[in-house]
């Protein structure tokens, strides 16, 4: 599959349209309720930190199952990073182009928090040092303006 650094599926097939329907049921189970609202919290990300916004540079890493993207120098926008892994042992990742930066981030969404079904949010690492992510996972940070 595309985690496992396969092709993404078709968007012209029907079996991807298919599978990608809301199932009404399955939204009403504790799991599903919790992939709706983690759903929710994406969009609202989306929305306040606008990361397709602006002009700036935007940076794509992609190696061994995990992918970060930052995006960064945008007018009047905040730096922003996205770390993800589907590695099964996890992932220690950094922001490309700022490795022993005294930059401090802040986790703006955190795939693997309990609220959304996972095992508890990734821990804040000292400025500079990589983060840690369990399997499958992915995190949002924001820079600090400080």
């Amino acid at each position: 599959g595309f985690a496992d650094g396969g092709l993404p599926p078709d968007p012209q097939d029907e079996a991807t349209f298919a599978s990608a329907k809301i199932d009404h049921d399955r939204a009403r189970t504790e799991s599903g309720a919790a992939r709706w609202a983690l759903h929710r919290a994406l969009l609202n990300s989306r929305r306040a930190l606008r990361p397709q916004a602006g002009t700036g540079t935007v940076d794509a890493v992609s190696a061994s199952g995990s992918l970060v993207v930052t995006w960064r120098d945008r007018p009047d926008l905040p730096d922003l990073a996205l770390l993800v892994t589907f590695r099964p042992d996890g992932a220690r990742l950094t922001p490309p182009g700022l490795e022993g930066a005294p930059a401090r981030w802040i986790a703006v969404l955190d795939t693997v928090d309990a609220r959304w079904g996972g095992p508890g949010s990734v821990p804040t690492p000292p400025p500079g040092d990589p983060w840690h992510l369990p399997a499958p996972g992915a995190i949002l940070l924001r820079r600090d303006a400080r």
